[in-house]
Parts: C-alpha cells; sequence; structure tokens
C-alpha cells in the first residue's frame, strides 16, 4: 500500500507460496549385520539403531519403526536362517524414508551331542550271569535330552557259547535333534567255563559177593549238577576197573566201580567210587558117600 501527499492510495498484493513438506527423512549409520549366531541365540543382540535426520521435523519429531521379519523360534537350527530387521523413520508429515536394513545370521548346528557312557562293566561274568547294564547321560548346545539313554546289546547272553565265553557289547547313541549323533560302549565278557560237575549221592560199598555172584548187583548211581550245563547236557561215565570172571574165588576180592561226570564244555567231575567185595570161598564141599557094605568075607573080590 502507498500513500502520496495528498493522500491519494494504491495497493498492490504480493503472495508467497509454502509447498506441503513432502520430502521424506533420511536414515544414516545403519548398523552393520551380524552373524554367527545359533540355536543358543534366545534374544537378537543390540545394535545401535540408525539416526534420522528432516526438512522440517526435529529428530524429536522423527518416529524411527523397526520390525522383524521372522521370530527367533521360527529359526530352524538344523538349517539355520536369517532375520532380516527393518529400520524406516517417519516425519511428522507421514513421509516415510527408504529402509535401513539389518540381517541376523544364525549358522546350522553342526555340534554333535557329547555322551557320558555308565561306569565300566563287570568284566568277569560268568554262563548264567546276566548283564547289568547302566543308562548314559548326554549333553547338547541346541538339544535338551531329558530321559537316560538306554543301551542296545549286540548279542543277547544266550548266544553266548558258554565253552568258549564272549563279550557283550552295549552301544548307547545320543542323537540330537538335527540327527548329529555321539555313541559310546560298554563290554560285559564272560569267561569261558571251566567248573567241573558235581557228583552226589555216591552209592555205599556193597560187601558180601561171593564166587555165586555172576552180575553186580544194581546200585542208584550218583546224580551230577553243573553250573553252566543242564542235566540233560552231563553225560555220566562209568567203568569198572575189573571183570567178575577175574575175581579168584578162593582169594575174593574188590571190583571198584568208578563214575564220573562230563559237562557239555567236556570239565570233568572228581570221580564217585563204588567198591563191590567178594568173600574168598571158605565153604568146603559136601560128600555124600555111598550106603555101607556089610557080609563080606574073604570070598569077597572087590
Amino acid at each position: 500500500t502507498i500513500t502520496d501527499e495528498c493522500m491519494n492510495i494504491n495497493t498492490c498484493v504480493q503472495t508467497f507460496t509454502f509447498n506441503p513438506d513432502t520430502e521424506a527423512p533420511m536414515l544414516s549409520d545403519c548398523p552393520d549385520a551380524v552373524t554367527g549366531l545359533d540355536c543358543t541365540t534366545v534374544v537378537l543382540p543390540d545394535v545401535t539403531p540408525p539416526t534420522a535426520m528432516d526438512n522440517c521435523s526435529t529428530t524429536e519429531e522423527i518416529t524411527i519403526n523397526v520390525s522383524d521379519d521372522i521370530a527367533i523360534d521360527e529359526i530352524d537350527p538344523c538349517v539355520g536362517g536369517v532375520i532380516t530387521r527393518t529400520y524406516t523413520a517417519t516425519d511428522e508429515c507421514g513421509n516415510v524414508s527408504e529402509p535401513c536394513m539389518v540381517t541376523f545370521t544364525f549358522v546350522a548346528d553342526e555340534e554333535p551331542p557329547v555322551i557320558t557312557c555308565p561306569e565300566p562293566a563287570n568284566t568277569d561274568l560268568n554262563c548264567g550271569d546276566m548283564p547289568t547294564p547302566g543308562t548314559a547321560t548326554a549333553t547338547d548346545n541346541c538339544t535338551i535330552f531329558e530321559t537316560p539313554i538306554e543301551g542296545v546289546p549286540d548279542i543277547m547272553p544266550d548266544e553266548i557259547d558258554p565253552c568258549v565265553g564272549g563279550v557283550i557289547t552295549y552301544m548307547f547313541t545320543a542323537t540330537d535333534e538335527c540327527g548329529l549323533q555321539d555313541m559310546c560302549m560298554q563290554t560285559f565278557t564272560f569267561n569261558p567255563d571251566t567248573e567241573a560237575p558235581v557228583l552226589s549221592d555216591c552209592p555205599d560199598a556193597v560187601t558180601g559177593l561171593d564166587c555165586t555172584t555172576v552180575v553186580l548187583p544194581d546200585v542208584t548211581p550218583p546224580t551230577a549238577m553243573d553250573n553252566c550245563s543242564t542235566t540233560e547236557e552231563i553225560t555220566i561215565n562209568v567203568s569198572d576197573d575189573i571183570a567178575i570172571d577175574e575175581i579168584d574165588p578162593c582169594v575174593g576180592g574188590v571190583i571198584t566201580r568208578t563214575y564220573v561226570a562230563v559237562d557239555a564244555c567236556d570239565n570233568m567231575s572228581e570221580p564217585c567210587i563204588v567198591t563191590f567185595t567178594f568173600d574168598p570161598d571158605t565153604t568146603p564141599p559136601t560128600v555124600t558117600c555111598p550106603a555101607d557094605v556089610i557080609d563080606l568075607d574073604c570070598t569077597t573080590d572087590f
């Protein structure tokens, strides 16, 4: 507006137009990628967020939004994976910056579990004994082993030849969720059978036999027991040192019968000995004379 000395007035108008803010803020100092994470990571490590600047809004007026594309528990520990974190800045006019992206890389689990075997097994077993394996325990960087680990035998006790002995090996295997394994063994050693069977109830000696005895009288044989062989597997051998017809009836004598038990592993028992005693013949023969002859004279011819 202008006015001259005579109070004449004239007016003109000048306008200043302000454009709306359409310029997005800018993010800087985007964090570096994070690597080397694994199944033991339960919380993403802290990183310094980027800073934001804007042509209009102050730092306090800018909102930095953060989002992760997946959660940690969605990462397969056996394969690994990447979580992508996205930062965006929004000014007070709703303008959104270009994103700043940070990756968190998880490596696949390649660490096998560690197994601990039971205490050393009994290495002095015999036939009929049963192995008593313990249980193993295991630890792992990713998998929690909540129950003890049972062993698996390579053979069963009844497959051991008692005459030779042998070894049963129990294999314990710890397998984590990714199929990685650790193994340990526990062995049980069976000794070969060297224990002889035992004879019992040996018959009593037989006496009072004589020259009229043509067959030795029956006696109840002894019974045999063994630590490994069953009664059916034990053989009882019987032998007489001489035959009856070798006894001199005038002198008498003794026949010695020996019983020996042999088990399935050829272990031989102590002998059981029974004697059959023959008395010498002390009975004179019986003579029957002819009848007396009487009334003989000198004319009788014998």
